[in-house]
């Protein structure tokens, strides 16, 4: 018996060459090798088993944002994430992986629970805001998550605190454990009524200068590097330019946009059918027909000219996901 046939026996809705490019923000990248589709516990559990035993790679597939998917595609199981429910037990929102983050934000809002309203401006789901620890409006998955229901490689079901994941910027232990995200739970408090009116126009306006600052509805995996350090040889290159880096702090780090554009002067530059987007420099747009090829080249231009100029490495925020 083949891993297809194994999966018809457990009724899962394996497919095979399925394109990824249609499931991710940038609408780029080659097939799956395997595919399928989990909405509920059980089917995760049977998708993760029969990968191991018949030794096919996994990738866990959410939102599809900060992604690039290899032009020759995953060359193993892609699981689409679809557990997407989300409840509200007292002071605690339980979500599980496949909710988007600005689902679990909006329900936290609607009862008047504070310390997730800015995860709203989060484009993918719970299960990749844990992994990467997102962040948004000066708050992060980590400051308001308490425990994490996570699956192991051998489908096992194992209950976490908050320290496991060892969180850190853009960063979470599960890029090094492999573990899956099943359910978060998120400790909030119960916000004032007049309070929580207050904390939804601030949000509403941060969303607004987002939109009008961000190439949102474009072909985008949004923050493509990480933001920098800085560094007291940073901060004195960067005075030697002219440039006010202190304007360009986020949580204390210096915005990858920031370097991008005022530094290496890179904002609208186009290579191929990929391009800087003109709002935010921390943003490559695929203007059509890119390839995963054509992406990779632009990253790494940039890094390059960011290493060449100011002698300091770029980290893409991005995930790759296949061969490159």
């Amino acid at each position: 018996m083949n891993f297809l046939e194994a999966a018809q026996n457990e009724k899962l809705r394996l497919r095979t060459d399925v394109p990824l490019a249609s499931y991710t923000n940038w609408k780029i990248g080659g097939p799956a090798k395997f595919f399928v589709t989990v909405k509920t516990v059980e089917e995760l559990r049977k998708a993760v088993e029969l990968a191991r035993k018949f030794r096919e790679k996994i990738f866990l597939l959410g939102g599809g944002t900060n992604i690039l998917v290899s032009d020759t595609g995953f060359p193993g199981l892609v699981v689409k994430m679809e557990l997407n429910d989300v409840r509200v037990e007292g002071e605690i929102v339980i979500a599980q992986a496949g909710a988007a983050m600005g689902k679990a934000a909006a329900i936290a809002i609607q009862n008047n629970l504070q310390g997730l309203e800015w995860a709203v401006g989060i484009p993918g789901t719970v299960g990749g805001a844990i992994y990467g620890n997102s962040n948004c409006f000066s708050g992060s998955t980590a400051d308001a998550i308490s425990s994490v229901l996570l699956m192991t490689l051998e489908g096992e079901l194992r209950e976490q605190n908050k320290q496991y994941l060892q969180f850190g910027y853009d960063y979470s232990a599960l890029s090094q454990t492999g573990e899956i995200v099943v359910e978060a739970r998120f400790q909030l408090k119960r916000g004032d009524p007049k309070i929580m009116e207050v904390i939804k126009q601030k949000i509403l306006n941060a969303t607004a200068v987002r939109f009008a600052s961000q190439p949102i509805g474009e072909k985008t995996a949004g923050s493509t590097f990480k933001a920098l350090l800085p560094t007291t040889r940073l901060k004195d290159k960067l005075e030697s330019q002219g440039l006010d880096w202190k304007n360009a702090l986020r949580d204390n780090l210096i915005s990858a946009g920031f370097i991008i554009d005022k530094c290496l002067g890179l904002k609208g530059y186009r290579l191929e059918n990929m391009k800087i987007s003109e709002k935010h420099a921390n943003f490559f747009v695929n203007l059509g027909g890119a390839t995963a090829k054509n992406a990779k080249a632009l990253i790494d231009f940039v890094k390059k000219e960011c290493k060449n100029k100011l002698e300091e490495d770029l980290e893409e925020e991005i995930r790759y996901v296949g061969k490159f």
